[in-house]
């Protein structure tokens, strides 16, 4: 469980910081008009333009932590030491210790656990086919079903 958690939040956090940075650019001072940069300068204290290009800075560097933590985290569950090779120069060190620990124990739990209590695909299709009865009776939200 506790290595779940850890992957988790590796990759929880940077997608939220990069929600959080798209969420800032809604507010006028932090929004670079990439149409007229030269006018957008002259009409823009020093100040809002220095905090909008920090925040393009932080959203590049949001979305290269979040892409390379998933290319790594891919790249060791699948195994292939080439893959492995190429993601690392990419990740963050410290990302990486987490995702190569926490990997590590995730592909242990799996492999040690009996293979007939995981439910085949076509099981689980079954089922939830079972259950669901027609495409529109399926109570997703929590709301009633409409009747028909």
């Amino acid at each position: 469980m506790r290595a779940l958690l850890g992957l988790v939040a590796a990759l929880a956090l940077p997608a939220l910081a990069v929600i959080a940075l798209h969420r800032m650019g809604s507010l006028d001072w932090l929004r670079i008009d990439f149409t007229d940069v030269s006018g957008w300068t002259r009409r823009t204290r020093v100040e809002d333009a220095l905090a909008a290009v920090l925040r393009y800075v932080a959203l590049a560097g949001g979305y290269w932590l979040l892409g390379s933590t998933m290319l790594y985290l891919v790249a060791r569950i699948s195994g292939s030491v080439r893959l492995i090779d190429v993601t690392s120069v990419l990740t963050l060190p410290v990302v990486r210790r987490v995702t190569d620990r926490r990997a590590q124990q995730l592909t242990t739990i799996v492999q040690n656990m009996p293979r007939d209590t995981w439910p085949t695909i076509t099981e689980a299709f079954t089922a939830f086919s079972a259950a669901a009865g027609e495409p529109g009776d399926v109570d997703v939200f929590g709301w009633d079903a409409p009747t028909r």
